[in-house]
């Protein structure tokens, strides 16, 4: 009898096929509501990290200011080298962007591409330094992998695609997947990179890295600080902005009825990441958020492509 009774009791603490299925419903119907907040819970947090870096950025380059006489860096710059390297590249150029200037003040004393071989490392050479030197570079291992305000925005996949008719994607390590404003008198400074306007992206002759009286601008002659950008996510190294006719100033982006806006960044038409940190990553409109941006005075939110445009072509 007491076997019996201790088989009755087995087999009443034994789930039925019914509840075992009712069970793994509940489950799922939890997952379902949970994941949609767990996935906007982790892209807040992404965002909020990435205005973090942008306002460490903005301290370096107010750092970079006090120690160069009030000079900000230039978003490129680029000069002939007066030698090559071995084993020799052609042409013999040089090159240090504006993460190159600040790096020293946001990598704990790190300067990045000190020689400003950049261009001229070989394929095949070690990608943690440029040839004959021991200088690290943006792209070194050490430094894309690296828990640093640099490649600070966990959101950035260094894939994009390389023009509005581009099927595959493209990547690039040398885009930390912020880009620097070159337009510093926008929207009255169309003209060609090396130009005496486009200042903040400079192309010398003469090898004179470090010669701020070259066409370098003045922290205070960034005019409108609370307004004009600074730095911000992009997925190219440099910023494209309206090149082509049926998106140029001031229709982009707030429509052209021959020409509707683009639906994703591209490195033809523009190339302001507006769809980074946006809900639907997949389409975003002109007037969603979406777009992580540092100002001038070192403030940083996040805007829509139309204010983040107008933030860098500003009048």
């Amino acid at each position: 009898m007491r076997f019996l009774s201790g088989s009755k009791r087995s087999a009443s603490r034994a789930f039925t096929l019914v509840e075992l299925l009712v069970v793994i419903g509940i489950i799922a119907l939890l997952i379902s509501i949970l994941l949609p907040a767990l996935t906007a819970a982790r892209r807040a947090a992404d965002k909020t990290k990435c205005l973090s870096s942008l306002r460490q950025i903005g301290n370096g380059f107010f750092m970079y200011a006090n120690a160069n006489k009030g000079y900000f860096p230039r978003m490129i710059h680029s000069w002939t080298a007066t030698a090559t390297i071995t084993p020799p590249a052609t042409p013999p150029a040089r090159q240090r962007r504006w993460h190159d200037n600040i790096s020293k003040y946001v990598l704990n004393g790190l300067e990045l591409n000190v020689s400003g071989t950049q261009l001229e490392r070989p394929g095949g050479w070690p990608e943690y330094a440029s040839p004959n030197t021991k200088d690290y570079q943006i792209s070194s291992v050490e430094i894309n992998t690296g828990n640093n305000v640099l490649w600070g925005c966990p959101t950035w996949q260094r894939f994009y695609l390389g023009s509005a008719t581009a099927t595959t994607y493209s990547n690039s390590n040398l885009n930390c997947g912020y880009s620097m404003n070159p337009y510093p008198y926008a929207p009255f400074d169309r003209a060609t990179a090396g130009s005496s306007v486009m200042r903040s992206m400079r192309i010398d002759t003469t090898p004179n890295a470090t010669d701020q009286a070259s066409n370098y601008l003045k922290q205070n002659q960034w005019t409108k600080s609370s307004q004009r950008a600074l730095v911000y996510d992009n997925i190219h190294g440099n910023t494209i902005l309206g090149l082509t006719p049926q998106i140029r100033w001031p229709y982009a982006p707030d429509g052209n009825p021959q020409s509707p806006w683009i639906w994703r960044p591209n490195a033809t038409d523009i190339t302001l990441d507006w769809t980074r940190h946006a809900r639907n990553p997949s389409y975003t409109k002109p007037t969603d958020l979406g777009m992580n941006m540092l100002y001038c005075d070192g403030h940083a939110e996040t805007v829509s492509a139309r204010e983040g445009y107008r933030a860098v072509r500003m009048q």
